[in-house]
């Protein structure tokens, strides 16, 4: 029989939160975890995961390839929510609207986030906030005087504030976050005394920035992480023993809502594993570990909602961006995160690091909602690339480029960045050498700030190397702004408009080797010294575009870079895709049973010649064995007859005297003739005993092997060889029969 080829075909697992994971994965039969899955499956494999919140961290046993990823994604583009947060049940009354219940974890003092009924509630505060995270309220100090420490020890300030009524102690312990100097970036620091119109906290301060980041009049300023702030419906509190106190935004029991705190940091861990393709996934308050050694990894059309919550920020100038302050963090090389939607994230919406990571089709907003310094899209890797995206709502920068050498920042819309401090853009870089980096085909409004302004573009101090086209940029603080040094930049083809200036600068505003050329301005333009300025067209007037969007005419200008379709049309095209993928999954699944058929029908074959070919032999064995048989029967019965008639002759002869000699001879010639026969009959019965014998052995290996077998099809082929397997029995029986009688007759 000739061996059936090896292959590995596609394998379809299907999940539901009514499966059971004892179950076979199929559509009628489904797990019930995502990570049952996980665990089977293999490169090239798919997961349609049914609606339904799954509460788990999912990690894949397997990496896949390039050729064949792994899949996983929602079913029939239903819902599914993979979600960080547990419920908490077992409310009771604390004292007036204010409830309490056992909160058995801790992820950290503020870092836990509580939800009613999907709404987030505010860490308890003072002064007491909306619950649009985005937009805190702030009270601001009177008066702060400051002593700075040297080295690395804490910093001392105390404020004063006529709205803080509260008795002496109130506030002692308390984490206070404030936006110092300039109001770059909020940080926190530690209460260590209060009286009413006054705190003094523990700080520290970057030398780097100061003195424009020593707490003075005027600053913003928060207080949080005590229990005497619950004081709003709204607000929650976890005690360090592990109580949490709750007032719901309606003042009643929480018993009559769903309540949920965050528990996992993610949703899948991905560290170690490539080519994983996560498609149509809702992540809520967790997200998705990546490491190093991550590549090829796709998230299309996911929504990641809440994936992080911290307030503790001491310093903000050297705090590592990082995936605990990130809401997705890109590490590795060649993942993509497309068509999706990152929301309300602590720290950066994505950050990507590593090395030829995209995000493209995307939409990040409402990010950076602590006011660090963070940004929507954070890149400290190189080759990233940001394209087609539309970022708004930031605490600080839109995008914000570091380490940033080959980063292409192309075709995306920025709008109402920096809400909570100044002194930042929409597009922001510090101190990088662009080196081949672009930031082109970009719209970029709505970048207002107090103190030293907000700018849609901003070069910071010592930036070189960048290519900065066809951008178009309106009411901002500052349209562009290059601080000094900036070196060797190329600035051509942009619209600066309807903002403060077209183009600002600060201190000597070197720019040595930069190239100002077709650029239109509205608005004052200051170009530094070492500069050169081309065919730039200073306008008066700018048409605030209709539809704020990339522009897709000045795209097509940018040799170097052909517009990807909208997202709306890519989400499209990606769905018809998935749908195509699910037709060859359909395809390959009826090949497979084809091939399953035909090697049925094969079996079956088989096991038919198998059965006709046993049965010949036995056939023939009981033909051999019949014919041995009679023949040493007929033996004996002819030596035994000339036994009688020597015995009969002898008796004759026995009153003959003188012939009695000759008879004694001729008797004792007929048994040597007996022993001849019987010696030729044994030796006849033996071969023919042990061909049987032989043919009996291989009945019997067949039959073992038979009865081995499981197949459906051998079940009636079992059953007649037990048949047989009895009638060979007999057979032995039989010839053992016959050499007893043998051995008797050799006696007689």
């Amino acid at each position: 029989m000739e061996l059936l080829e090896p292959r590995r075909l596609l394998s379809v697992y299907f999940v539901a939160t009514t499966g059971s994971d004892q179950a076979a994965g199929t559509f009628q039969a489904p797990f019930q975890t995502i990570q049952r899955a996980a665990s089977v499956a293999r490169p090239g494999d798919l997961v349609l995961i049914e609606g339904g919140t799954y509460a788990e961290t999912v990690t894949p046993a397997k990496s896949g390839t390039l050729a064949k990823p792994i899949t996983f994604a929602a079913y029939d583009n239903q819902t599914v929510v993979i979600s960080g947060a547990d419920p908490i049940t077992g409310w009771s009354s604390d004292s007036g609207s204010i409830y309490q219940a056992s909160m058995p974890w801790d992820l950290g003092a503020g870092t836990n986030q509580v939800f009613v009924d999907g709404q987030p509630l505010n860490e308890a505060r003072w002064p007491a906030t909306s619950l649009d995270l985005s937009d805190p309220t702030y009270a601001d100090a009177d008066n702060v005087t400051a002593t700075i420490a040297s080295g690395t020890n804490a910093s001392t300030a105390t404020l004063t504030d006529t709205a803080l009524t509260q008795p002496a102690g109130f506030w002692d312990g308390a984490t206070i976050r404030f936006a110092p100097g300039q109001g770059w970036a909020f940080q926190t620091g530690t209460v260590t005394g209060s009286s009413p119109g006054s705190l003094t906290f523990t700080f520290s301060n970057n030398a780097d920035t100061a003195p424009y980041t020593i707490p003075s009049a005027g600053n913003a300023f928060a207080l949080i992480g005590t229990a005497n702030a619950l004081d709003v419906p709204g607000e929650f509190y976890r005690s360090p023993s592990g109580t949490l106190y709750v007032w719901t935004p309606g003042g009643d029991s929480p018993a009559g809502h769903d309540v949920v705190v965050q528990r996992r940091q993610y949703g899948f861990d991905l560290a170690g594993r490539s080519n994983i393709h996560l498609l149509g996934l809702t992540f809520f308050a967790d997200t998705i570990e990546t490491d190093g050694s991550s590549h090829g990894l796709l998230f299309d059309s996911l929504s990641i909602q809440y994936p992080n919550q911290f307030t503790a920020n001491p310093d903000p100038w050297t705090i590592a961006d990082d995936a605990s302050n990130s809401g997705l963090a890109l590490y590795g090389s060649g993942n993509d995160l497309k068509d999706s939607t990152l929301e309300f994230s602590a720290g950066n919406g994505v950050l990507l690091a590593g090395s030829d990571n995209t995000v493209q089709g995307c939409t990040i907003h409402d990010v950076d909602y602590t006011g660090g310094n963070f940004a929507a899209v954070t890149t400290m890797g190189s080759a990233g690339n940001i394209l087609d995206t539309t970022v708004y709502n930031t605490g600080r920068d839109g995008i914000r480029l570091s380490s940033a050498a080959g980063v292409q920042v192309i075709n995306n819309v920025v709008h109402d960045a920096m809400l909570q401090t100044t002194d930042g853009g929409g597009i922001y870089s510090f101190g990088t050498n662009g080196s081949g980096s672009i930031i082109s085909n970009n719209q970029v409004y709505n970048v207002r700030t107090g103190g030293f302004g907000g700018a849609g573009i901003y070069l910071d101090n010592d930036d070189r190397n960048w290519l900065v086209e066809n951008n178009t940029v309106w009411n901002c603080n500052h349209a562009l702004k290059l601080n000094p040094p900036n070196t060797d930049d190329q600035i051509e083809s942009n619209i600066l408009a309807d903002s403060d200036d077209s183009v600002a600068t600060s201190g000597d505003g070197a720019m040595p080797g930069t190239v100002f050329s077709n650029n239109t301005f509205t608005d004052p333009v200051t170009i530094g010294s070492g500069a050169t300025e081309q065919n730039d067209n200073h306008a008066s007037t700018f048409q605030v575009p209709s539809d704020p969007a990339p522009n897709a005419a000045l795209a097509a200008q940018h040799g170097s870079f052909t517009p990807t379709p909208n997202p709306g049309a890519a989400i499209a095209a990606d769905e018809q895709k998935l749908q195509s993928d699910l037709s060859k999954v359909a395809s390959d699944t009826a090949a497979r049973a084809a091939a399953l058929a035909a090697d049925k029908a094969m079996i079956r074959t088989d096991l038919a010649a198998a059965t006709a070919a046993l049965e010949n032999d036995r056939a023939a064995a009981r033909s051999t064995l019949a014919a041995a048989v009679a023949t040493a029967r007929a033996t004996i019965a002819t030596d035994k007859a000339a036994i009688a008639a020597d015995l009969a002759t002898i008796c004759a002869d026995r009153g003959n005297t003188e012939s009695l000699a000759a008879d004694e001879a001729q008797v004792g010639a007929g048994r040597a003739k007996l022993a001849t026969d019987t010696a030729i009959a044994r030796a006849t019965q033996r071969s023919d005993a042990a061909a049987a014998n032989a043919a009996i052995a291989a009945g019997e290996q067949a039959i073992h092997a038979l009865n081995a077998g499981s197949a459906p099809d051998v079940l009636k082929l079992k059953s007649d060889t037990a048949a047989w397997a009895a009638t060979l029995a007999g057979d032995k029986q039989a010839i053992a029969a016959d050499k007893a009688q043998l051995t008797r007759d050799e006696t007689a």
